[in-house]
């Protein structure tokens, strides 16, 4: 990789370096830096700064210029398609929104608004598009997701009609966990996303493996789940649960998958944002729920050892964290677990900005004129 590629790269991650930190980190002569940062400065890739402390010269900071190019973050889920257009450092420039209804889940569907959002927001100056997805993904390809009803769906061939640039495509927990690795930091750590569904992702040393914990079975003579298994964690602890018992609900995990725009979402906004901002009106609706998922994050804690547990999604809040927290370290306190911290993360584009992230990493890698 070349001294300019690597610059961009250190600067992508950190947002401002000093001259003399690239120095001393990439162990290159001062002359061949100023030359580096000439040639990008020309190019209008980065900005160059002067700090003064003290008396004498004063030191450069150098940054990436938010004009360098742009990149396009999406996230794919079963209630809408998001795309936000950003730029190099990752601020949001424009965002849009395409929802998604019942008889749109399907490859057809999901291609549309796709391709919809792509031709809002793609434009010359896009470097890159990277794309989160709820489900299974292999090579570009959703191989599997129960959660959109989708099997098959190949979506670098949809891009490859649109744009010509970089692509990256993930899961929304692996794109959430480069997000908690990019603003974070951290070695060792486990993603949890909470919402409608419940994912996870285990993460250690720069590496990532989705664990599917939503369809983990809790308990072989319960429900039947949507993805065709009984007794799921899904079943008995995500949103559907939650809403479930808030509205003394007569409707099965199946339908509000299906339905949930149409049919549930005026009261799942409802329960959501009590659970946020009057807790304590429905602490008892999520006790079950939170002791079903602190027993299956225990289990995780205990195996992989991480440093820290991070929680995303849409469906959680602070306290419902803490509560984990407490039930997990007082139920598996003879296993060491007391010095793992957790997090609760409120961001709404932690997919949209991880699956930016990991595309523009991927587009300075490449061989292509920066």
């Amino acid at each position: 990789m070349t001294l300019k590629r690597r610059i961009l790269l250190e600067l992508l991650r950190k947002g401002v370096v000093r001259r003399k930190e690239i120095v001393e980190s990439f162990g290159v002569a001062k002359s061949t830096l100023s030359y580096a940062i000439r040639d990008l400065r020309q190019e209008g890739k980065i900005d160059v700064l002067s700090e003064r402390k003290g008396r004498g010269r004063p030191s450069e900071i150098v940054r990436l210029s938010p004009k360098a190019w742009k990149i396009v973050g999406v996230k794919i889920g079963r209630e809408a398609v998001i795309g936000v257009l950003m730029d190099a450092t990752l601020k949001e420039i424009k965002r849009t929104e395409e929802k998604v209804f019942h008889g749109m889940r399907n490859i057809s569907g999901y291609t549309m608004l796709l391709e919809r959002i792509l031709e809002e927001l793609v434009t010359k100056k896009v470097a890159a598009i990277g794309i989160s997805v709820s489900g299974n993904v292999e090579n570009g390809v959703v191989v599997d997701s129960p959660m959109l009803n989708i099997n098959g769906l190949d979506l670098k061939e949809i891009l490859k009609k649109n744009f010509s640039g970089t692509v990256s495509i993930m899961s929304d927990v692996q794109a959430l966990s480069v997000h908690e690795s990019f603003k974070y930091g951290g070695d060792r750590f486990l993603i949890v996303n909470y919402g409608l569904g419940i994912g996870a992702c285990w993460c250690e040393s720069g590496k990532n493996r989705v664990l599917p914990i939503g369809h983990i079975v809790v308990d072989r003579s319960g429900e039947m789940c949507y993805c065709g298994q009984r007794g799921c964690l899904e079943t008995v602890a995500s949103d559907y649960a939650n809403l479930k018992a808030f509205t003394h609900g007569d409707f099965t995990i199946t339908e509000f998958v299906e339905y949930e725009h149409e049919r549930y979402e005026d009261k799942l906004l409802k329960l959501w944002e009590l659970s946020k901002k009057e807790p304590e009106k429905v602490r008892k609706i999520y006790d079950k729920s939170l002791d079903m998922l602190s027993m299956v994050i225990g289990n995780l804690v205990v195996l992989f050892q991480p440093e820290k547990v991070s929680f995303y999604g849409e469906g959680i809040a602070g306290w419902m964290v803490n509560e984990v927290e407490e039930r997990v370290k007082l139920n598996f306190k003879r296993q060491g677990v007391e010095k793992v911290r957790f997090h609760f993360r409120g961001e709404d584009d932690a997919f949209e900005k991880g699956a930016a992230f990991k595309a523009a990493v991927e587009f300075l890698r490449e061989e292509v004129k920066v």
